[in-house]
């Protein structure tokens, strides 16, 4: 056996390591009930997509539609009777892509393979990408391809580029910050910065607003179903100043990604000698440039940014000397790891929960709450997101044998609607403090069981910072509403 075939197999060998590693994590957690966005969102739209497939007025009361690559393939799995744990393994799936996508671009960085696969374990063991590697979301579809899409750029296949990229912005919108990046690469490939202000390098650039193009196509579609060619919480993330601020925390610092951009600087820096300096410069530009066209709140939209980035770190750590460079990928893993579970040091509310494993102790509280309501036999519950998802899922979304009927207070609501309730549920992420004004006014609302502990909980544990708490649990109040 010569050297080259050892060395491919060597490569071979390591890149299905950290695949089944990553899915050796994830294993025990294929059969966890869905939460947030994928009981709200995906797998709404998905069923949905199964009951009217292309019955355009079936959307229309909608208040968004998401794009249609992952609902559409989730409904396709739907169909064939996929069950929860096979939807998870399909996520897993886009996660094996999205490795493999890390690995491209740091090859088509003139990284070697072992670079390359150090880059894949990077990026499989930042605290992010591994919690989203188990919840049925578009981030990590996303997130694979755009990996693909500059991997693809990087090699000069520019047709293959704007297809992948076009895919990318039908999976998740935000997917069009790549555009940028790729232009300004296909530019300077043209003779230097210089080609900006030539008209026909700027020529060249086209292919790379394709994706854009395909996107606007989207959102007149978009505009047709639903009135409206932005949904509300992408528009604020758009056109919200304050918003960049926490979403180039989640992009630069939080999880682990301090150390991995520290890396990344020294990739550049090593690359900016060699011949291919200008694509290290541009993937970097692609690693930076999301949070600026697309603030959005939740650390895990910033997750398509993390391929290049990573790639771009195993290149930085690979460049220093030897004895550094071991001491160094050591203590980045060792502080990725200490990342997969934990209270951030920023903020506990919401999908914040889902840049680690930490989602899943907020899980157990759900469930918990789930089953003591269903025990009390209740004619109607009262909820808001997230609670009035779980209470109201099918049984194959892993909460209760037969579903509550639960009225939504974002949804027009009187006291007299109210009162035909057993029990109000209050829980972070959403909002039940008009109804719960109503009812205590009334003298018809009384504290019943609160699930969860005050410390030592998700979001209140006994190191999490004072400006990082938040109250998880999940109050259960009774409703009686006198004659």
């Amino acid at each position: 056996m010569n050297g080259g075939t050892e060395r491919r197999l060597g490569s071979w060998a390591g890149q299905v390591a950290v695949t089944l590693g990553l899915l050796g994590v994830r294993l025990p957690t294929l059969g966890d009930p869905h939460v947030w966005d994928a009981l709200s969102c995906y797998l709404s739209q998905a069923r949905l997509m199964v009951a009217n497939g292309l019955h355009w007025a079936a959307y229309r009361p909608l208040p968004f539609v998401r794009p249609p690559v992952i609902p559409a393939s989730i409904a396709a799995l739907l169909v064939l009777g996929a069950s929860r744990p096979l939807l998870h393994l399909y996520m897993c799936l886009w996660a094996v892509l999205a490795l493999l996508g890390v690995h491209a671009i740091c090859r088509a960085l003139g990284g070697g393979r072992g670079t390359a696969v150090l880059a894949m374990a990077l990026c499989a063991a930042t605290p992010l990408f591994l919690a989203q590697t188990g919840l049925v979301q578009t981030d990590l579809p996303a997130a694979a391809l755009c990996a693909w899409a500059w991997a693809l750029l990087l090699r000069r296949q520019v047709v293959a580029f704007a297809l992948v990229g076009s895919l990318a912005v039908l999976t998740k919108e935000s997917s069009y910050y790549l555009c940028l990046p790729a232009a300004l690469l296909l530019v300077v490939r043209e003779g230097g910065w210089t080609a900006l202000l030539r008209p026909r390098a700027l020529v060249r650039a086209l292919p790379a607003i394709v994706p854009g193009l395909v996107l606007l196509i989207w959102l007149l579609a978009h505009r047709q179903l639903t009135g409206h060619l932005v949904a509300p919480d992408h528009r604020a993330a758009l056109f919200t100043p304050g918003r960049v601020l926490a979403a180039l925390l989640h992009n630069f610092v939080e999880g682990g990604r301090w150390c991995l951009v520290l890396a990344g600087a020294v990739g550049l820096r090593a690359a900016w000698r060699g011949p291919l300096h200008m694509e290290a410069l541009m993937t970097g530009i692609a690693a930076a440039a999301l949070p600026l066209c697309f603030a959005g709140l939740p650390p895990r939209y910033m997750l398509p940014s993390l391929p290049p980035l990573c790639a771009l770190a195993a290149l930085g750590l690979h460049a220093l000397p030897c004895r550094r460079a071991v001491g160094a990928t050591v203590l980045l893993f060792l502080w990725l790891v200490l990342g997969w579970d934990g209270d951030s040091w920023h903020d506990n509310s919401g999908h914040h929960l889902e840049s680690n494993l930490a989602y899943r102790r907020l899980i157990r509280l759900y469930q918990e709450a789930a089953r003591v309501l269903a025990a009390e036999q209740p004619v109607g519950v009262i909820a808001d997101f997230p609670l009035q998802d779980v209470l109201r899922a099918p049984p194959e979304d892993g909460y209760l044998p037969t579903p509550l009927r639960v009225t939504s207070v974002s949804d027009p609501w009187t006291l007299e609607t109210l009162c035909h309730h057993d029990f109000l549920v209050e829980a972070a992420g959403g909002s039940v403090a008009a109804a719960k004004q109503a009812l205590q006014a009334r003298g018809a609302l009384s504290l019943w069981r609160v699930i969860g502990r005050a410390e030592g909980e998700v979001g209140a544990g006994r190191t999490t910072p004072p400006w990082a708490r938040v109250d998880h649990r999940v109050y259960l109040y009774r409703v009686r509403c006198s004659p």
